[in-house]
């Protein structure tokens, strides 16, 4: 399994692109019914290009259902979080919804 991210390599990749990329890959067993062991997040930005490779660990699978948990208790309690004002708030897809609560 390879999660594509069109932007600069990173030294290392954030945390947060791990788990999405294990939560596709877990996806992607259930799916598919085969066992995934190890997946990449291939970085490229145009100029530069870096592939970093994965195992899908049981730290990793933990975090991913311990995320999804916490989601469905948004969902189902209708309980937003608090928006949070960082920097990298400005690059999500959410930012104009958190901002307007």
């Amino acid at each position: 399994m390879v999660e594509y991210k069109h932007s600069t390599p990173p030294e290392r990749p954030p945390r947060g692109h791990a788990y999405q990329a294990a939560a596709y890959a877990m996806l992607a067993e259930e799916h598919f019914g085969k066992t995934v062991r190890s997946f990449y997040i291939y970085y490229d930005d145009g100029c530069s290009s870096k592939a970093f490779k994965f195992t899908l660990t049981k730290h990793l699978r933990d975090h991913v259902r311990w995320t999804v948990r916490k989601i469905r208790a948004i969902i189902e309690g209708e309980d937003l979080p608090r928006a949070e004002r960082k920097k990298k708030c400005a690059n999500c897809g959410y930012y104009r919804i958190c901002r307007g609560i």
